[in-house]
């Protein structure tokens, strides 16, 4: 707008600042405005966007634009202690120490996001390559997915090792009288259904991508196929944390596992066989 108004005036606008914090919604969206006019996908990480849009609004041109300092979401945010912002070689040390977390749970949202990017990258790969054009569309649809499946999966790397601190905060409450043992038995059994969710949902994310991998195996990038062959993991965690649970909560969650399962084998089975067909 300030870009039309300035050109009736016979003037063009070589840079711009936004005064005060933004939500991240709003730049991301002119990011993914800027990125449709270049005819360019939308299935990218959340930084690349931020970035298309700071650059094509420049807001870097009259003073520097600090994502961290003008962005709402990001100022708010404290991501100091989070294992998803370690190195890859530290987060591999502190996982090998003799300490309960980050555990199974963790690495299993790490390995997912893995998988997750993957399937994101044959999406864009596939939006670029030429004779693919028809699927532009599925591309951008799946990519995007896979993108917010991938953040969610990082978030839950943390999620997963905070569930299990607050169980083993909730055993050390005490239990000296009546009331603290009722309280403190509450709280372990709050603390332990949240320890079975966080993995489960993991499965569940695990699912929703490998729903979108299948597609993508049929209409991506040959030449990506193997990149597309990548899933699995979770389902031990939530049955470990659930055993500790009274048997109609446990069977709740064997229940899902159950049916979860079974979808990842029927998925990953036909993903294999896809991927195999284009090997040989």
């Amino acid at each position: 707008e300030v870009r039309r108004q300035a050109r009736k005036r016979g003037v063009r606008v070589t840079g711009s600042e936004i005064v005060g914090l933004m939500p991240l919604d709003a730049l991301l969206s002119c990011g993914k405005y800027y990125l449709k006019k270049q005819h360019r996908t939308t299935g990218i990480p959340e930084q690349e966007i931020l970035n298309i849009a700071i650059k094509s609004l420049g807001l870097s041109d009259i003073n520097d634009f600090i994502i961290e300092d003008k962005i709402i979401e990001y100022k708010i945010s404290n991501n100091e202690s989070s294992l998803a912002n370690l190195t890859t070689k530290d987060l591999l040390n502190k996982t090998s120490l003799g300490t309960p977390t980050p555990g199974g749970g963790s690495i299993s949202a790490l390995a997912g996001s893995f998988g997750m990017a993957l399937s994101a990258m044959v999406s864009n790969l596939s939006f670029q390559k030429k004779g693919l054009e028809e699927n532009q569309q599925q591309f951008i649809l799946i990519g995007e997915k896979c993108q917010k499946y991938k953040d969610r999966m990082l978030e839950l790397v943390d999620l997963d090792t905070a569930a299990y601190d607050m169980v083993i905060n909730a055993i050390r409450l005490p239990k000296k009288t009546s009331t603290d043992i009722k309280k403190r038995n509450l709280e372990i059994e709050k603390a332990t259904i949240k320890a079975a969710e966080v993995p489960l949902e993991i499965l569940e994310l695990s699912i929703k991508c490998l729903e979108n991998i299948i597609k993508l195996s049929k209409i991506g990038n040959p030449n990506s196929i193997t990149d597309v062959g990548v899933a699995k993991g979770a389902s031990m965690n939530v049955i470990i944390n659930a055993n500790d649970l009274q048997e109609n909560k446990k069977n709740k969650f064997v229940n899902q596992i159950e049916y979860y399962n079974k979808q990842a084998d029927d998925l990953f089975n036909k993903i294999n066989i896809i991927v195999d067909s284009h090997l040989k």
